[in-house]
């Protein structure tokens, strides 16, 4: 539900974390809800009432706008659908990968933005870095690994860690 970059000093089997920046507009929520925007127009120019007003069809968007999201880390278009999203209007609408990507657009800057306070209160460089690690649902997004792979100046990302089961309780170490 946020970006979190924390820079870690693994010594002699011990981890101390050294920094940490956050992002809370960075997530994989949050790109949700902008296609979930999209998706709100897509039904309102059918004539239909707000489904971002309705719980239930705000949990409709939410879920296909999941699927879409997770469907465009691997190909370049995806359809969202969901019957009877709000009375009788019924969600089918494609997304290219591209429209995506002009929509997190905002994101991509302060993905970046959010590493580099990371190394600047660590005191460090990308190039002093030993290893590069992401996890989480969101890194699989193909312009989040732009962004974070340009933050670390050009170094490639590990993704050895079982992204959907780590969370920063589990991996956080003193």
């Amino acid at each position: 539900s946020a970006l979190l970059v924390a820079v870690a000093r693994f010594h002699r089997g011990a981890v101390a974390i050294v920094s940490e920046a956050y992002e809370l507009e960075v997530s994989g929520r949050a790109m949700d809800r902008l296609l979930m925007e999209v998706f709100a127009n897509s039904l309102r120019k059918q004539g239909a009432p707000d489904p971002l007003g309705l719980v239930k069809a705000r949990l409709k968007l939410e879920d296909a706008a999941t699927k879409v999201k997770k469907t465009l880390s691997s190909v370049d278009e995806a359809r969202a659908t969901a019957e009877c999203v709000v009375e009788d209007y019924d969600l089918s609408c494609d997304v290219k990968r591209t429209k995506f990507e002009e929509l997190c657009c905002p994101m991509y800057d302060k993905a970046k933005a959010a590493v580099e306070r990371a190394l600047l209160q660590a005191s460090l460089q990308a190039a002093d870095l030993a290893h590069v690690e992401v996890l989480g649902g969101a890194c699989r997004v193909p312009w989040v690994q732009r962004a974070l792979k340009e933050a670390f100046g050009g170094r490639e990302l590990s993704t050895t860690l079982n992204a959907d089961e780590a969370d920063r309780k589990s991996t956080r170490l003193n």
